[in-house]
């Protein structure tokens, strides 16, 4: 999977359409279970378009907190949706 980053005028005009993006972490956001330096900026980019970013990492509580307060997003689904 590539990531690219949304600069052209095209995507900006599609991105003020988006409120959240939610999406499974583990294989779909990691390449080896490492973030990328292109999804840290397409992150950030989502961030600068007031668009919420939500996760759902294969982690408990405690694994979550860490991720969200390392990555920049709004936040995480833990416990099988129960957090």
């Amino acid at each position: 999977m590539t990531l690219s980053l949304l600069t052209s005028a095209s995507s900006a005009k599609f991105l003020h359409e988006i409120r959240m993006i939610a999406t499974d972490m583990d294989g779909a956001l990691t390449k080896f279970r490492k973030f990328t330096p292109n999804l840290l900026q397409a992150f950030e980019e989502f961030r600068k378009a007031e668009i919420s970013i939500g996760i759902g990492p294969d982690d408990r509580q405690a694994g979550c907190r860490r991720i969200v307060n390392y990555l920049p997003i709004d936040g995480a689904i833990a416990e099988n949706g129960g957090l």
